[in-house]
């Protein structure tokens, strides 16, 4: 048996003695610092993660993340993964690679954007650790369906793709999100769980438009000001259709607030799901038309 276990920064900070088999830190980027005392706190909790490893446990460590990397120690086993450049287990020229060879075609991802990538890597070498054979992790991968509201395709309206990314709460997920795409107009805003919201500015070159909302509309309109068109709302509805005058042909809007929900919304899926409705309600007019 197997107990596959998510292990949050809340719950490591008051973890005395947290034992697993292989423990895996996919990155760091500071959060939840309205619960947290400072970014070193935050980082000290998500540490804790390999402080109890038993004498046979692995850290399963992002190579491309030098905070992560940091935490590792010359006594303690560890594996490592990168989506780019060698690791462990690696990513290049389109095939996953684990220290045995070959996994699997990236191809055969349901999805593939560097997030995924980097996830399914993360994934293998966890799984390999605790007894998978590599067909067992490699079928796996292929039968994996990312979440809803990450990155999740809401509809397609006169050559415009709409994109619920409304799990990403940090401006580090909204980068790694930005990084999937050459051009978007980019929906943000929500409640700021105090942190930095100019490290959106990291993937400013994938944003044509702002479209800013919610309490943290004039932080993240502020980020973007200089350089980049930035359009209020006061609603998703509003945030919407903004969005979808401000985008080109061929290009994306993509929902994805860098901030937590809970300004207007029970949870990120409740404000997901506002979004593919503005989505869909603006999709309607244009089938009906189509019809008659």
């Amino acid at each position: 048996e197997v107990f596959v276990v998510e292990a949050s920064s809340f719950r490591l900070s008051h973890s005395r003695r947290f034992e697993a088999d292989a423990a895996c830190w996919l990155n760091f980027a500071p959060d939840h610092l309205d619960v947290h005392s400072d970014a070193a706190s935050y980082e000290a909790a998500k540490a804790r993660l390999w402080q109890c490893l038993p004498p046979t446990g692995t850290a399963v460590a992002n190579r491309r993340d030098p905070t992560v990397m940091s935490h590792l120690r010359d006594d303690r086993a560890a594996s490592t993964f990168s989506d780019e450049g060698r690791a462990d287990w690696w990513s290049g020229a389109g095939v996953l690679t684990g220290p045995d060879g070959p996994i699997m075609a990236v191809g055969e991802l349901r999805r593939s954007m560097p997030h995924d990538i980097a996830n399914a890597l993360a994934a293998a070498a966890t799984a390999t650790l605790v007894g998978a054979t590599a067909e067992g992790v490699a079928a796996g991968l292929r039968a994996y369906e990312p979440g809803a509201h990450r990155v999740q395709r809401v509809a397609t309206i006169e050559d415009v793709t709409f994109y619920d990314d409304s799990k990403a709460t940090t401006p580090h997920a909204t980068v790694a999100a930005l990084r999937s795409f050459d051009t978007a107009v980019l929906i943000a805003g929500g409640r700021n769980k105090g942190l930095d919201l100019r490290r959106l500015r990291d993937a400013a070159d994938r944003v044509s438009c702002v479209v800013a909302f919610g309490e943290a509309a004039d932080e993240v309109a502020e980020v973007f000001a200089s350089d980049r068109p930035v359009l209020m709302a006061e609603d998703m509805t509003e945030a919407v259709e903004l969005a979808a005058t401000a985008a080109k042909p061929g290009t994306a809007v993509l929902l994805s607030p860098a901030c937590a929900s809970f300004d207007g919304y029970s949870g990120y899926a409740a404000r997901g799901e506002d979004f593919a409705r503005a989505v869909n309600a603006r999709a309607r007019p244009t089938s009906e038309a189509a019809s008659r």
